[in-house]
């Protein structure tokens, strides 16, 4: 199956998502081990994409859309200060996902049509359904923060776009994601590999990834200690200060063979 991130607008130099520790029933704001149960392809009716991905954690699924390309193909932006391309966070955090666990970046990563059991909304039900998933990523071990948040509940209007209502619910949200052996950051993956004297492109291409995890000292990174002691077990609320009803939500590898040089790992 053809990967349709193969060939994108992604900026080189902002593959490395940024690092902000920020501000069966819903899962407690912690970290927390799960299995990779899925991850695939999703498009929107507006033709923008998106990957679907359902986490078992404690014998409960955790799912989340995670927006990663728009209708016309493009994961940047244009940042309103530098006027550089930025790719959207969502393209951001996908791709460290396929970093961390697979060794490869997401433009690389295999795809393959496989039936799942998802909810359809016709049929108020579950039914099998055909559709393109990151087979690299399923059944795989990983570290999760997860985030509770209160939001606005929102409504389709006449206008096509999603409006908040005045009602309030409270939902789940992937911060980020780590190994299962660690839980550290691309971010810090990468600088951990350049006080080494390397690079990630080097560590990506020789498959190195798990050494490079491995030969981390802490099992712990600076991130997720200082996440965890901001936000475990808090509540961000979105709706604070704010009223419902007048919100809307838009939904919106390189080339050549190199030479093979010695792991820094070895």
């Amino acid at each position: 199956m053809t990967n349709i991130f193969s060939k994108t607008d992604a900026s080189q130099e902002d593959k490395v998502e940024t690092d902000f520790t920020g501000g069966g029933g819903l899962f407690d704001t912690d970290l927390y081990s799960g299995k990779i149960k899925y991850a695939y392809l999703h498009e929107f009716a507006s033709g923008a994409k998106a990957i679907n991905l359902s986490v078992m954690v404690d014998g409960r699924e955790l799912r989340q859309s995670i927006f990663v390309m728009k209708a016309d193909g493009s994961v940047t932006y244009k940042d309103s200060k530098t006027g550089k391309p930025r790719n959207f966070a969502g393209y951001n955090q996908v791709n460290a996902l396929c970093m961390l666990i697979a060794g490869k970046e997401l433009g690389s990563m295999e795809f393959e049509d496989r039936t799942l059991s998802l909810w359809d909304n016709d049929a108020k039900a579950e039914k099998p359904k055909s559709v393109n998933c990151l087979v690299e990523l399923h059944d795989q071990d990983i570290q999760l923060a997860v985030q509770q948040i209160k939001q606005f509940k929102q409504t389709k209007g006449d206008d096509g776009n999603y409006h908040d209502t005045d009602e309030t619910q409270n939902i789940n949200e992937i911060q980020k994601f780590f190994p299962a052996a660690k839980a550290i950051t691309l971010s810090e993956v990468q600088q951990h590999i350049e006080s080494l004297g390397g690079t990630l492109d080097d560590i990506l291409n020789d498959g190195d990834m798990p050494k490079a995890i491995a030969s981390y000292g802490d099992d712990q990174g600076p991130w997720i200690v200082s996440w965890l002691e901001r936000n475990r077990g808090n509540v961000y609320d979105k709706t604070k200060g704010k009223s419902g009803g007048s919100g809307k939500s838009f939904g919106g590898d390189s080339g050549g063979a190199a030479k093979k040089k010695a792991s820094l790992f070895d």
